[in-house]
């Protein structure tokens, strides 16, 4: 399949190249009068043959996820042993059931468990032994070494998957991006922890790299200040982070210097510190100083108390005729406005709300599930206090501390 691939490649590229050739010469050349629609009649052609090749391409990469995932299937009951030495003349199952009965403590393991097993690859005087594959009979024996080879840690010994090239190829990628603790894999498929925390399961080059920062060799942190003169955007102070953490922050924007400065305020949506960007439509001098005002709260309109139905009955008793009788339209959008506004004093009034403790921004949405999980798992085990629910329950908490340690990291301001 990737030969296919690489194949309509080049096809579409060649095509490309001799198309703007011709072209180009079709421009120079002057028009004949035995063909006035020369030109639309070539480009009408280009189009369709570029649709086509387009279309087959889609269509290849369709039948190689459907292959790959089918082979990916058939890989389901393999597992690879790493770091095992390799000794002349052994017996592979031999092996791989003396590390799963010592290391990971599964006694009732025996040779009757494994279909078949050989080390992967030639064999070669290197130090470095070749991995073991091995293939197991039941997929249940198959989950519980998988889930428990944790027990391997700092044996020098791993347990992997047998992932197809394609997925291997993009797990290494992961690794290499992301790094070894923030990418793993589960039945044959690659999930990744993206720097904001959340939980991925990527396929794709594609998808890996939409997840990745502009610039993925650096670790993830705060934009740095910059001078006001020189670039009017603020986008976070780390010394006065301290000073804002329970207020609400603004950040302060000249209109007319966006176009020089845009980089510098799509940076400012990114900031954690900053809760929100005034933009000044008058026309400011570039060394006005610009900073991140603080605010002692705010005002708002809560709509969760509101009676509907006495919402309805107000609402229907309002008069709306001078909305009807008026000629133009800012009047009558005044008008309805003002009745609206009105009306929702009544039911939903504004009250003033003072910012004492804002919510942590490394607390997302996928770690206040996970942490329900793991609370969740930790009463099943209070209730009946199992092996099994004690597994659950360490695992979730692993999971839960690994995940808020990421998330601080990444979204907390510099101290």
């Amino acid at each position: 399949m990737d030969s296919i691939t690489n194949t309509l490649t080049g096809l579409m590229d060649s095509f490309n190249k001799r198309m703007a050739e011709f072209e180009a010469q079709l421009q120079k050349a002057p028009a004949e009068p035995s063909h006035p629609n020369l030109t639309a009649e070539f480009q009408a052609f280009r189009v369709f043959i570029t649709q086509a090749v387009t279309s087959l391409q889609q269509q290849v990469e369709l039948l190689a996820r459907s292959i790959d995932s089918m082979e990916m299937r058939s890989r389901r009951g393999i597992l690879l042993l790493h770091g095992v030495p390799e000794a002349k003349d052994e017996d592979a199952a031999q092996v791989v059931v003396d590390v799963v009965k010592d290391r990971l403590k599964m006694t009732d393991f025996t040779l009757a468990d494994i279909k078949r097993s050989h080390r992967m690859g030639r064999s070669s005087t290197a130090s470095r032994s070749r991995p073991i594959l091995f293939k197991l009979r039941d997929g249940a024996v198959r989950d519980n070494i998988w889930f428990n080879k944790p027990q391997l840690k700092g044996a020098g010994i791993t347990i992997s998957e047998f992932l197809t090239k394609s997925r291997h190829d993009l797990f290494m990628a992961a690794r290499k991006s992301l790094g070894v603790t923030k990418c793993w894999t589960r039945d044959g498929c690659v999930y990744v922890l993206a720097p904001d925390g959340s939980r991925h399961r990527i396929t794709t080059a594609a998808e890996l790299s939409a997840l990745l920062p502009q610039n993925a060799t650096e670790s993830p942190k705060e934009p740095a200040t910059v001078d006001a003169p020189r670039k009017p955007v603020i986008t976070s102070r780390p010394k006065r982070a301290a000073a804002f953490k329970k207020n609400f922050n603004a950040v302060h924007i000249n209109a007319q210097s966006i176009p020089a400065h845009f980089p510098d305020m799509l940076a400012s949506f990114d900031c954690k510190n900053v809760h929100a960007i005034l933009v000044s439509e008058s026309w400011l001098k570039p060394c006005l100083p610009t900073a991140a005002y603080s605010l002692p709260g705010f005002q708002l309109r809560n709509f969760n108390g509101m009676d509907l139905e006495n919402l309805r009955v107000d609402a229907a008793n309002l008069d709306w005729t001078s909305v009807e009788n008026s000629e133009s339209v800012d009047e009558k959008v005044e008008i309805f406005t003002s009745r609206l506004v009105a009306l929702y004093d009544v039911h939903a009034p504004i009250r003033a709300v003072k910012v004492r403790h804002l919510p942590s921004p490394w607390l997302t949405r996928e770690i206040k599930q996970i942490m329900a999980r793991k609370v969740s798992a930790k009463s099943r085990y209070k209730a009946r206090s199992t092996s099994t629910n004690w597994e659950k329950f360490v695992e979730a908490r692993n999971r839960c501390n690994k995940l808020a340690f990421w998330s601080r990291s990444v979204n907390q301001p510099p101290r």
